[in-house]
């Protein structure tokens, strides 16, 4: 579970779900974290116009992909969390995020960024 509001965050969950969500193990926290940090950073750097963006939105799409493929296939998220929460929530965060790559290796391509 994330450690911000948590208390808040539990009180919509099932004792199952908290349960399936407590026993995640550690690297999907660190890959959530990664795909976080990374996707801030490069939007930074593509508001910058820093090539950086590229490699950024890169890691970042693979730590999500990562991070969602746990939640989809490893705990279960269908049965778990039920359709949007478990399967089309995750899946909109990979979608994204290989927009934002695409996008940043599209205006890297095009000059923009340097």
């Amino acid at each position: 579970m994330d450690t911000f509001a948590k208390d808040m965050m539990l009180e919509g969950y099932t004792q199952e779900q908290i349960d399936v969500a407590s026993n995640a193990p550690l690297w999907t926290s660190v890959a959530y974290g990664i795909a976080t940090i990374t996707g801030l950073l490069g939007a930074l750097m593509l508001l910058a116009r820093k090539k950086w963006a590229v490699s950024l939105f890169l890691i970042s799409l693979i730590a999500s992909i990562f991070h969602s493929g746990y939640i989809i296939f490893g705990m279960d998220g269908l049965q778990t969390f039920g359709t949007f929460e478990g399967v089309v929530f995750p899946l909109i965060i990979v979608i994204l995020d290989m927009f934002f790559w695409w996008y940043s290796r599209s205006a890297s391509v095009k000059g923009w960024l340097k």
